[in-house]
């Protein structure tokens, strides 16, 4: 299970988040639709603790995003994950898969 997931099932708040990876440029191009609210901030889907996110990591707009999915993609090609903006304080909560509900 994966970290929003995780969060999800224990009704916790996280931004709605769309994976896109390079096959998907072409259809954003033509449509700009990821049915995600603006501003985005686009970042590493296989990095932690805030890893190849930059000052330059938030679209405003279809066309800044297409910019820099294209150019992030280039250095990650396994997939970015595009997540609505939240403004705040970033919080990392770490966890070990398979301990049990009850954390021992």
């Amino acid at each position: 299970m994966d970290d929003q997931a995780c969060a999800w099932r224990r009704r916790i708040d996280t931004p709605r988040a769309k994976l896109v990876v390079a096959d998907d440029l072409q259809r954003l191009r033509d449509t700009g639709l990821l049915g995600l609210a603006y501003p985005v901030l686009v970042k590493p889907n296989y990095e932690g603790s805030s890893k190849g996110i930059g000052d330059d990591a938030v679209a405003r707009d279809p066309r800044a995003l297409f910019e820099l999915l294209t150019r992030t993609l280039r250095k990650y090609t396994n997939g970015v994950l595009v997540e609505e903006f939240i403004p705040g304080q970033d919080i990392n909560v770490p966890f070990i898969e398979g301990v049990g509900d009850d954390g021992y």
